[in-house]
């Protein structure tokens, strides 16, 4: 895997797809961006970490953000950590990659 990155955020293709790591702060007063965390785009969700429902919340946000349907959108590593890795498919690296900084750039500072 070759890594690419967007700042410090790094974009690798993986078997699954293009793979972004998220850090993620679940139990958050709401979903949002928080910025890039080291080489990850940090995010804080509203759900809280039981049954699943901070990963199905941040996969839902993450889709919606990029304009991209859940089925695009996967949690391929971290389904029980803060440090998460995230698999896109349906997009072009450079489309992904333009996306997450603008996303990062208008939510996260």
């Amino acid at each position: 895997m070759v890594d690419s990155p967007q700042g410090d955020l790094t974009i690798r293709q993986g078997s699954s797809g293009l793979l972004v790591g998220v850090r993620v702060s679940p139990g958050s007063r709401r979903t949002v961006v928080r910025g890039i965390y080291g080489e990850r785009l940090k995010i804080a969700v509203s759900a809280p970490p039981e049954d699943d429902r901070a990963n199905r919340e941040l996969v839902g946000a993450v889709a919606g953000w990029l304009g991209l349907s859940r089925e695009n959108v996967t949690i391929v590593a971290g389904h029980v950590s803060k440090d998460k890795t995230l698999a896109f498919k349906g997009i072009e690296e450079s489309e992904l990659r333009s996306r997450l900084a603008t996303l990062a750039q208008e939510h996260g500072g």
